[in-house]
């Protein structure tokens, strides 16, 4: 799971990076990861239930991320610079707060919505206490948040 999101993350922002640079042709052979992810979700159901489709998923989404990193890097000479004590400290909040949440089996129940708010609110605090921004980025927050108004 914390694949998939973090995955998921990156993989958007490489492709709003191609979209920009009106690079939308990689996007398209992109397709091959999502026939990928369905014909994968078809076999590994029948052997693994709902893990399958998790690992199918996830899969699939890294192999995306690898395609747009190549892509971006070597095709189109883009280096990318990554804060790594960011992404990891954003993994282990995401894997802390599904652990908390799904521990006393609360995001099995029936109600999706108070599971949600839940697991927002762990990864919030969590994300106050082992701040996954970039040391910059603090900066950038109060200038947007002491603005002077006008």
């Amino acid at each position: 799971m914390v694949v998939l999101i973090l995955a998921r993350g990156l993989q958007y922002s490489y492709a709003y990076l191609l979209n920009t640079l009106e690079k939308i042709q990689y996007r398209f052979y992109a397709v091959i990861f999502s026939v990928y992810n369905l014909v994968a979700d078809i076999v590994l159901i029948k052997l693994f239930g709902l893990i399958g489709v998790a690992i199918a998923t996830s899969s699939a989404s890294l192999f995306t991320l690898i395609y747009y990193h190549y892509i971006v890097t070597r095709k189109l000479n883009i280096k990318i610079k990554y804060y790594w004590p960011g992404l990891m400290r954003s993994a282990f909040n995401t894997l802390l707060s599904l652990i908390i949440c799904a521990a006393p089996g609360l995001l099995w129940k029936r109600n999706v919505f108070l599971s949600g708010m839940l697991f927002i609110s762990v990864y919030g605090l969590l994300c106050y206490l082992f701040n996954p921004l970039y040391p910059d980025d603090w900066k950038t927050i109060k200038q947007l948040i002491l603005k002077p108004k006008q």
